[in-house]
């Protein structure tokens, strides 16, 4: 089982800031894109690939030049094949995201939300497989697993918010993991 199929908390989720960072950012692409772009790492910082797909699309035609828009994002994305991945009615998803946020004027207030949830994911997902580590039969001593731990959360403070690929824990972690949760 994957550590991505124990449920995530809500609040680190962020749907309504990733919401509204995407929002913004199709708002007005040409004031808001690079301010977010030095608050977050990038689309991998969104929990839902729905806003993380608007959001490398808008990306995408702001680097080739092109104007990023409602209009414009939907037309690369029915281009893509892509379209369905927003939903049944993109074009409608689209324009609610312009509804919704009629103003780019809060579109790093919600990157930084969008990167305080990632990094509290990437911290989860690391003390996660630190906790599967310490239930396992020991590999290492104890002070090593804490030279390793260490190490970790230092690795992952100093790399700002990117991360190693995703941690594969013990079936046994997960299952009592879900029946804590149950």
């Amino acid at each position: 089982m994957l550590l991505d199929q124990i449920p995530t908390p809500t609040h680190l989720r962020a749907e309504p800031a990733e919401r509204g960072l995407v929002g913004s950012v199709l708002r007005d692409a040409d004031d808001s894109l690079d301010d977010v772009l030095r608050v977050i790492a990038g689309p991998e910082d969104f929990f839902s690939p729905v806003y993380a797909l608007v959001f490398i699309t808008a990306q995408n035609l702001r680097a080739a030049g092109k104007p990023v828009g409602a209009d414009t994002v939907f037309l690369a994305l029915v281009q893509s094949g892509r379209a369905a991945d927003l939903g049944e009615s993109a074009s409608n998803f689209l324009a609610d995201l312009l509804t919704d946020y009629p103003t780019a004027a809060n579109a790093t207030h919600y990157a930084e939300q969008v990167r305080q949830a990632a990094l509290r994911r990437r911290v989860r997902r690391e003390a996660l497989r630190i906790l599967a580590e310490t239930d396992c039969p020991p590999s290492c001593s104890a002070d090593e697993l804490t030279g390793q731990c260490e190490k970790a959360f230092r690795d992952l403070s100093d790399s700002g918010l990117r991360t190693a690929d995703p941690i594969v824990l013990p079936a046994s972690f997960y299952e009592r993991l879900i029946a804590f949760y149950a």
